[in-house]
């Protein structure tokens, strides 16, 4: 694992403490197995942007500290997958295909299949998230931007 990658572990880690997610699972755990669904033929960057892809949502953490501590490759992929308050669900996904290239579009599609793959009380989610693979999967076979 490269230096770049364990740096973004362990900034991950403790940004987000010992959060929980609504399953009571630490929320470390979520964007972990995002980056692990990705590592194979990613490079680095994208790699460590899946693991701190919740920080600046989900933490005091912004994307000028992300851009500090990691570089602009880094922060821009976060920006990209970062929510803004205010902004609706698809309004975020439609910027990430508009925007974010295929690097952006795959950590988001390892993010709703793994928030697809964890048990969940609000069935409105599943098919929320259905509706995004509906949208991302089009868009990352039809992009060669990085």
């Amino acid at each position: 694992m490269s230096p770049l990658i364990k740096d973004a572990i362990a900034y991950a880690t403790a940004a987000h403490g010992d959060t929980l997610d609504g399953n009571g699972t630490p929320v470390i755990a979520h964007v972990l197995a995002v980056a692990l669904s990705i590592r194979d033929g990613f490079p680095e960057h994208v790699i460590a942007a899946a693991v701190l892809h919740d920080v600046v949502e989900d933490t005091p953490v912004n994307v000028a500290d992300i851009r500090e501590a990691f570089g602009n490759d880094v922060a821009n992929l976060v920006r990209t997958l970062t929510r803004e308050k205010g902004v609706s669900y698809f309004a975020y996904i439609q910027r990430i295909i508009l925007s974010g290239g295929r690097y952006a579009i795959r950590i988001k599609l390892a993010d709703v299949n793994h928030n697809l793959s964890r048990p969940n009380g609000t069935p409105g989610l599943h098919k929320r998230y259905n509706k995004a693979l509906d949208l991302l999967l089009p868009a990352l076979a039809n992009t060669n931007r990085t």
